[in-house]
């Protein structure tokens, strides 16, 4: 997606490896923005949490 009034576009990549500090370093290297990057282990940790706050609210 972009705005109109900059040049900026924003990227979503989804990539298939379990290691992207390489992929990261690359960004930052180019100057890119990262706004945001989640490793498999904290996609898992963010969901369990998710889940364990949604059965709390069900059951009080």
């Amino acid at each position: 997606t972009s705005t109109p009034d900059t040049k900026e576009i924003e990227v979503t990549l989804k990539i298939n490896s379990e290691d992207l500090s390489r992929i990261l370093q690359t960004f930052y290297r180019y100057n890119y923005n990262v706004k945001a990057s989640y490793h498999q282990s904290q996609y898992e940790d963010d969901l369990k949490d998710r889940f364990n706050e949604f059965m709390r609210f069900i059951n009080p």
